[in-house]
């Protein structure tokens, strides 16, 4: 009786570390699929062409009609 209450608690502890395993490969993965993602948007944000500056056309002054008295 006593050996069949060891194979299972050797079942359940294998059990708990193979899911801890899978858990820490898993967020591994995911912070390298983040970093991958981080670096290819910063490579298209490197690679925007921005357009040089113009200079706004100057206004022409405001005419104001002469008042009449």
């Amino acid at each position: 009786m006593s050996s069949d209450w060891l194979f299972d608690a050797v079942q359940v502890e294998v059990a708990y570390r193979n899911e801890q395993l899978r858990k820490a490969g898993r967020s591994k993965w995911v912070g390298r699929a983040d970093t991958l993602g981080r670096r290819i948007r910063a490579r298209r944000a490197a690679s925007v062409v921005v357009p040089e500056q113009q200079q706004r056309p100057v206004a022409a002054p405001a005419v104001t009609p002469e008042r009449t008295r």
